[in-house]
């Protein structure tokens, strides 16, 4: 389960949860994606699951719309360069101006790509470039003892491009940044399989979830029920939620669109299946570098459902629960098949921009309670009218004139949702700008 989108409220997509809870982290010996995943049934000879023909779950259809890598981690050993230590310093000293003008040069273009620099560090590591398909933490050129960055991909880049390009790109990054040392380390890996079904998933107790985690929590929102957390906290996690839900307060068009190139109605609850993988437990199981995930992802997904948890059907004069027999949902999870083809690549947006549904329904706020207040029905009237309204209002009582303002909030945002190269447009309007509110800080 992944991140959200970068500096949108980063946080967790299934039901929040808080709080402790250890893992046993494994057996000795590395899953792979042949015989182990067969094992699970994840090689049985299914066709690749995009396009498996559906099950049932008793009476409910069970269709797999995605299997793939929701969430990825990765930690580059090496050393920043001077020249860009240097650099990101001066940025990082930029993004925390009390003028605004300057916190919206706080930008860094590397190849293609324009990251916000962020004002503050991130735990140990001295700066962070945000855009909506990287996190980079990066550390400063004296930190010896950290990795030179810790890379956390987004699940959009992920889901429409995959791990390996988005590998490649993050590396690009890096490399750009200074010295790597050596392959990178899979720091964490969330596995997810999203499937359209109408089989409920609060049919069964806590106790049914037969698991070597310590803590099993059921979640709900505004009444209805949302989903199952199990191990929340430890270094292995799972989830199995409703993403339908989830999507109603966070949409995520790419997410339906690639559902319904597998059939998808639009209608039918789509729950994932997922599986959190932290880096304790894929030392254990033999998994250090990206290179190795080919040939492991449908043994980790096997180790998960088969060793880790399982979904039973609880035996009330049996207390041996792992003679409880398997629930037929959890059989059809284990089935999922992992050998699906390549992604074709489809161009992932760098830009952090707000929903549709955020420009033009929060959008018109401030417009609707202005026609509102001047009992103006009229939206072209009142357009015209407030933009005069709102002109006369900075020209006569801010530091800044109208068209001042509205360029320093535009390049604030700008850099926010990292749409514009402010460092690029660096004309005498804007330097005037600034000259101005230089003027007005300073009382002159």
């Amino acid at each position: 389960m992944g991140a959200d989108e970068f500096g949108n409220g980063t946080g967790i997509d299934c039901p929040a949860v808080s709080g402790g809870g250890r893992t046993d982290s494994g057996p000795a010996s590395p899953p792979q994606a042949g015989p182990q995943a067969e094992a699970a049934g994840g090689g049985s000879g299914a066709p690749p699951c995009n396009t498996a023909p559906d099950t049932c779950i008793g009476e409910h259809p069970f269709r797999v719309l995605r299997v793939g890598v929701d969430s990825l981690y990765l930690s580059y050993a090496g050393q920043l360069s001077q020249s860009w230590d240097m650099k990101l310093r001066n940025l990082k000293f930029t993004a925390q101006s009390s003028d605004p003008e300057e916190v919206a040069m706080a930008q860094v273009l590397i190849g293609d790509q324009l990251f916000e620099v962020q004002d503050k560090g991130s735990r140990r590591y001295a700066f962070v470039l945000l855009d909506n398909c990287f996190r980079f933490q990066v550390a400063s050129r004296d930190a010896s003892s950290l990795p030179l960055s810790h890379v956390q991909i987004s699940s959009e880049l992920l889901t429409l491009q995959g791990y390996e390009e988005a590998g490649r790109r993050a590396r690009f990054v890096v490399g750009t940044l200074g010295f790597v040392r050596g392959k990178p380390k899979v720091s964490r890996i969330d596995l997810c399989a999203d499937v359209e079904t109408a089989f409920p998933m609060d049919s069964w107790p806590a106790s049914a979830w037969v698991t070597r985690a310590h803590r099993i929590d059921p979640h709900y929102m505004q009444g209805q029920f949302s989903g199952w957390s199990i191990g929340s906290g430890g270094a292995l996690v799972g989830r199995l939620y409703d993403k339908t839900l989830e999507l109603e307060r966070k949409p995520r068009e790419y997410l339906g669109a690639l559902w319904r190139q597998s059939g998808w109605d639009g209608l039918q609850r789509v729950w994932r299946l997922e599986f959190q993988f932290r880096r304790e437990v894929l030392k254990e199981l033999g998994i250090s570098s990206p290179d190795e995930l080919p040939s492991s992802l449908g043994g980790l997904w096997a180790y998960a459902v088969s060793q880790w948890l399982r979904l039973t059907l609880p035996a009330v004069h049996d207390q041996t629960r792992s003679r409880w027999t398997t629930h037929p949902l959890w059989e059809a999870f284990a089935r999922i098949n992992w050998g699906s083809p390549p992604l074709a690549l489809v161009r992932v947006r760098t830009e952090r921009l707000p929903a549709d549904s955020h420009l033009f329904r929060q959008g018109l706020a401030g417009l609707t309670s202005y026609m509102a207040a001047r009992r103006i029905f009229d939206i072209q009237e009142a357009a015209r009218r407030y933009l005069s309204e709102a002109a006369g209002y900075h020209n006569h009582t801010g530091s800044k004139s109208f068209n001042q303002y509205v360029l320093e909030r535009l390049r604030l945002k700008a850099r926010r949702y990292n749409s514009v190269d402010n460092t690029e447009k660096d004309t005498e309007e804007i330097a005037r700008s600034r000259e101005a509110y230089r003027r007005a800080k300073d009382g002159e």
